[in-house]
This record gives structure tokens, sequence and C-alpha cells, in this order.
């Protein structure tokens, strides 16, 4: 069908065709009876125009009681259609769309330029606002999105804001900036803030349990952006997700999946986020002055809490509500014990039963039959753990600060019997279950030692005696030598093995006071 374009400069068919409804008027008004003059004075309409129209509906064949029974878009499409040298020019440009929006991307490439290009290889195209148009939904048309229907408890996005919060430390005076940590789930919208001082792993997974403890419960899945503290290797298909973040995931039961690198529309709902937060959070703040991390935090906290009791403006329920209702019955549990960041080494148990971490410069133990063996040894801020062929078989405590920490049960037999000879407290329990006068005895010989470890031989010395003759005889003997004062080794040992070896002893206390004699004078003698 050939165009409908007026030659005359009054008609409007060229540029902004008239409305189907006003069509309709125009055919039912000639069909009354109505002179062309008098239609154009009743609907406003150039005389060109209608009778534009008025040769249209005569070349389609067309009755005109049929087009009033049409729908307005069978109609148009019947009636307003480009003449051929629009539709040819139409279809050369789309054909250059794609090139141009190509050549769009190279720097210093301008529209104005593109569009002088292609008039130059095209005399008859669009002018510039023309091209610019065309140019413009092309590419709003590549630029498509999607909608995505979240499904409650299913995902939280987390992402750090580009603008940043700090605090004032009270001793210098120094301006301590801080990273602003976003956590938003998927379906409710609800938001957790908090700040912290950098966006390395220690603070990225103390953030998120933080924002996992506000929320009340972990979703399946976590969406991070393409952080290096969450994201080892950005990849489209299987990016290397960062071990540490990894297993705070599984700890909490989460299956980590990241963004795409540069596709902010993955986690649309953490950008929005981040926005009414500036609003939101941030901006009521903006007077107060903050002396540390956790005062911070507090206004943070409450801030954020406001934000989420607030009723959300296409909702009739506020993100609060939507998260209590909806989506915490369907979140997982929070672990009793909350996630602590390990560290995990390969490590050889070495000679005298212990690893060496070099970052804290110290030494545990492990059992001296894995000496040689390579041990898989987990850090965390408390407890340090040597696994060998997946079975834990050592556990300390990181408060310890000594530089060796050992169990004696880690050590060889011989090993244990040394290490309880430098040890006051089992030495006097093996005294002491011998017997009393046995224990009294070992602690005067440690008291009175001038030197620790030649206390300890001494002692040593003497509880061996016992496994040389017997414990009574021990017992025995050092009941005597506590008589007469002579609690040494050397003593103990002439009684044990000399005047009393191979008899046997009664127990007996021995009075200390002198014998009745008449060649004794009392005390009376020396008034």
């Amino acid at each position: 069908m050939r165009a409908l374009h007026n030659k005359s400069k009054h008609t409007n068919m060229a540029g902004t065709p008239i409305l189907m409804s006003q069509l309709k008027q125009i055919i039912r008004l000639l069909t009354q009876g109505y002179s062309r003059k008098g239609i154009v004075r009743e609907t406003g309409v150039a005389r060109n125009t209608i009778k534009g129209y008025l040769r249209a509906i005569k070349l389609c064949n067309i009755p005109m009681e049929e087009i009033l029974n049409m729908d307005d878009q069978q109609a148009a499409h019947l009636l307003i259609t480009p003449n051929k040298n629009e539709k040819q020019r139409k279809q050369d440009f789309m054909l250059r769309l794609e090139k141009l929006q190509d050549e769009l991307q190279h720097p210093h490439v301008t529209k104005q330029l593109l569009w002088e290009e292609y008039k130059r290889d095209y005399p008859g195209g669009y002018q510039y606002s023309q091209f610019c148009y065309y140019l413009d939904l092309y590419d709003k048309s590549q630029r498509a999105t999607m909608v995505m229907k979240h499904e409650a408890g299913d995902k939280v996005f987390v992402d750090f804001t580009g603008d940043k919060l700090h605090y004032v430390d009270r001793t210098s005076g120094e301006v301590i900036p801080c990273e602003v940590f976003i956590a938003t789930m998927g379906y409710s919208n609800f938001t957790a803030v908090g700040a912290v001082h950098s966006q390395k792993i220690p603070d990225v997974v103390a953030a998120t349990v933080s924002a996992l403890n506000y929320i009340g419960g972990s979703p399946r899945a976590i969406v991070p952006d393409c952080l290096k503290s969450a994201v080892t290797t950005a990849d489209r298909y299987e990016p290397v997700i960062n071990e540490v973040f990894l297993d705070m995931a599984n700890h909490y039961g989460m299956v980590v999946l990241p963004a795409r690198a540069g596709k902010p529309k993955d986690k649309s709902k953490v950008e929005r986020a981040v926005t009414i937060s500036y609003q939101r959070v941030f901006a009521p703040l903006r007077k107060l002055t903050f002396y540390s991390l956790q005062e911070l935090n507090v206004a943070l906290r409450e801030q954020a809490t406001i934000l989420n009791q607030r009723k959300m403006q296409q909702s009739d329920h506020s993100r609060e509500v939507l998260l209590v209702r909806d989506e915490r019955p369907l979140l997982r549990p929070l672990p009793t014990e909350p996630y602590e960041m390990k560290q995990q080494l390969m490590l050889t148990v070495q000679q005298n039963c212990h690893v060496y971490i070099s970052k804290q410069k110290k030494y545990y133990s492990a059992p001296y039959r894995f000496i040689g063996f390579k041990v898989h040894v987990i850090i965390t801020s408390s407890l340090v753990r040597i696994y060998h062929q997946g079975e834990c078989v050592a556990t300390h405590s990181t408060e310890q600060t000594t530089k060796y920490n050992t169990l004696k049960e880690h050590l060889p037999s011989h090993h244990q019997i040394v290490l309880d000879g430098t040890n006051q407290e089992s030495l006097k329990e093996r005294a002491k279950s011998i017997g009393p006068p046995v224990l009294e005895v070992i602690e005067r010989v440690l008291s009175n030692s001038i030197h620790p470890e030649q206390a300890y031989k001494s002692c040593q010395g003497i509880l061996i005696i016992a496994n040389k003759t017997s414990k009574e005889i021990l017992l025995q003997s050092c009941v005597i030598a506590l008589q007469y004062n002579v609690c040494t080794y050397r003593n103990i040992q002439r009684l044990a093995l000399g005047q009393y070896a191979n008899r046997e002893f009664s127990i007996t206390n021995t009075s200390q006071q002198l014998p009745v004699h008449e060649n004794v004078r009392g005390a009376k003698h020396y008034n």
C-alpha cells in the first residue's frame, strides 16, 4: 500500500498521524452528510489531511462502515504505512545500527561524527535528530532488563558501599575511615548495615557473620560481589571462591553464588539497598561524631532498624514484617558456635614431637608416633587442631603465652618421667601417694635447695628408693630422717639400704624428750 504522506505543508500525516478515533469521527460526520469544510470546522483536522485519509480508504477498497467496526490498531495498520522511500531508508539504517553502535564504543567517537559519515554515504538518510533517536532505541533494546522473582529465604546479597564513614580516635584525634558492608535479603529487602576497617577477609567474614545474626538465620545462598576477599578468580561459569569465605558459608549452610564481574544487575537488590542506605542511614548520621568503631556500628544498627520498620512505597508492609512473616521461618537456624576464621597449614611433626607455626612463633605438640609425618593444622582464634588422615590427634588453646605448648601424653614414656621429675606438683603427688612423711621430706628438700634443678634430682632419687626397696622402707626411712633432721637423699638412701635393708618395720612415734637420769640437771638448775 502506498504512503499516506500528503505533500502539503499543512498536513501532519508525514510526521504524527491523527488518532484513529479522530478518523472514525471524520467518517461518521461524512456519512451524516457533512461537507469537508464542515468536517474541518468540527474536528480541527486540516482539509488536506482529511483528503489524504479518504483517498487511502478508497484505495483500500474497504467500506467506511467496516472501518468503523475495526480496532484502532487494525485500522492504523491498513491506513498508515510508510511510503516506499521511507521503508527503504529505514531498512538501510537498521542494517547499519549494529556497526554504528560498535563504532560508538571507540574512544573519542561521537554521534555527530557517525551521522556525518552516514550522510556522506547515504545522502537521503535520516537527519541528526532521527539518527540519534533510532540509535538510542537500538541501544536500549540491547540493554533489556529481566524481572527476577526472589523466593522467601533463598538469597542474601552482600556488597560494600562506595562512600565511606569514619570515626575519630580519642587519643590522637586521627580520623579513621571505615568501609560499610551492606547485606539485603532478596525477598523482603531486609537490610543489615555494618562498618569495618577494611575489605580484607577477616573483616568481610566478621561483617557477614554480624549481618546473619541481625537477620536471625542463614538463607540457602549468599551472592557476593567479585571482591578478592570472596572470589579468588572471577569467571562467568566457574569462579574460584576464597577458601576462608567458602568455609564460612559452609559453616552456616549457604551456597556461594558470586555475581558476574562487571554485571551489577546480577546483584541489583543490594545495589538498590546501597542507594537507599545513603539516604536513610548515612544522611541522618551526617552531623554526628563517633569515637570508636563500636559507637559507629551501634548508630548504623539503629538507623537500619528504622529503615526496616518503615513501610515500603510499593508494598503494604515493611521489610521487617516480610522477613518475620515470610522468610524467617524458612531460614536455617544459626549454629550454636559462631564461625571462627581458620588458617590451614600442612606441617611436619619435628623430632621434638612438635609442629612449628611461624606466624605465631610457637610450637604445639603432637603424639610422638607421628614424628616425621605430614599433618594438617587448622588454626582459629582460640584453638589449634592437628589432624592426620582426617583424625584429630591434638588440640591446643591459643591463649597460652609460652613458646612451647606441650601435652605430657604426647611425649614418649621416658620423656614423661623426666618431665614429671621437673615438676614440683608432680613430685609432691608421688610423695603423697606413699605417705605424709615422704611428702614432708620432699617439701623440705624443695625449700632448702639453692637451685631448683638440684632439688628435683634429689627428690627423684628419694622417690626412686621405693622402687629399689619398698614403699614401707622408704616411709620408715623418711620418719627417721625427719626425727633427726637429716632430710637429704644421701642420708635417706643409707637408712633404706643400710640399717633397715631386708627388714620389716612398724612405724612408731619417737619421743623428742630427754630420758630421766640422775646425772641430767633440770631447767631450774639454770635459774
